[in-house]
Formats: structure tokens, C-alpha cells, sequence
């Protein structure tokens, strides 16, 4: 099995299951009525939705609620640690780097590994990328 990065935050993925477990209840006949199934997953999607709004609107909440972006690379070094506490192997930042059009990491200024699984990028600007790019011609055997 290939891991992949999430795309989803882990609360789209609780609200997920909360509703496939309530509305999976409703359907087997384990409530009364199936409005109290439609009750429950409105209940649950209100929640999620309110929530979300309340992150939105209130900025120091936010910080409870959603994680802040953690540094991958700094200045063309990759911070192993931080990738060992979202569980990233360096294979998975390379292809995702790739994603982003870069071949080498010391290329990059600074990549991120942002709240909702994404890898965001910053190029170095100037003298990083030139020498990197002149690394790339210079080698035997490629055209």
C-alpha cells in the first residue's frame, strides 16, 4: 500500500465517519425513526460547519483548532525531526517537491507542511538556484 499525504484535516475525516456511523444506525432500524438519523447527521454537520465559522471569525480560536504550518526545510536542509513528527518519509517530500518543480533541495527557502496536507514551497531567489541549475547540466550521461 502507497501512503499518501493527506488531503483532508483529520475533523473532515471524524465528521465523516460520525455521519456514516449515524446514518448507518438510521438505516438498520437501531432508532425509532429515521428522523432521528437525519436528526443526529444534521446535529453532527452543524457542529462541523459552526465550528469551522468560529475558527473563521474568532483568530485566537483558530489556533486551537487548527494546527500552524511546520517547517520541512530551512535554507536547503531538510529538518528531520519535523518530518518525523508528521510521520513524512523524505521519499514523500522529494515527490511532492518534484510536484512544485524542484529536483534539488537546496533550492528551496523554506517548505511547509501546512494544516491541510499540503507541502507549500518558497524557491531560494538568486545564487541557490543558478548553482543548482548549473549542478543539473553538468551532468554526465543526461541531456
Amino acid at each position: 500500500m502507497v501512503r499518501q499525504i493527506r488531503s483532508i484535516g483529520i475533523t473532515d475525516l471524524l465528521v465523516l465517519v460520525l455521519l456514516a456511523d449515524a446514518a448507518q444506525n438510521a438505516m438498520a432500524a437501531e432508532y425509532r425513526s429515521v428522523t432521528e438519523g437525519v436528526l443526529l447527521c444534521g446535529t453532527i454537520l452543524f457542529w462541523s460547519y459552526f465550528l469551522d465559522w468560529l475558527a473563521y471569525r474568532v483568530p485566537w480560536l483558530r489556533r486551537w483548532i487548527e494546527p500552524a504550518p511546520l517547517l520541512l526545510i530551512r535554507k536547503g536542509q531538510v529538518l528531520r525531526g519535523n518530518l518525523r513528527k508528521e510521520m513524512v518519509t523524505e521519499s514523500e517530500l522529494m515527490s511532492q517537491l518534484r510536484v512544485h518543480g524542484i529536483a534539488d533541495v537546496g533550492t528551496v527557502e523554506r517548505a511547509f507542511f501546512e494544516p491541510d496536507g499540503q507541502i507549500s514551497v518558497i524557491r531560494s531567489s538568486g545564487e541557490g538556484q543558478e548553482r543548482a541549475q548549473a549542478k543539473v547540466r553538468r551532468r554526465p550521461g543526461r541531456s
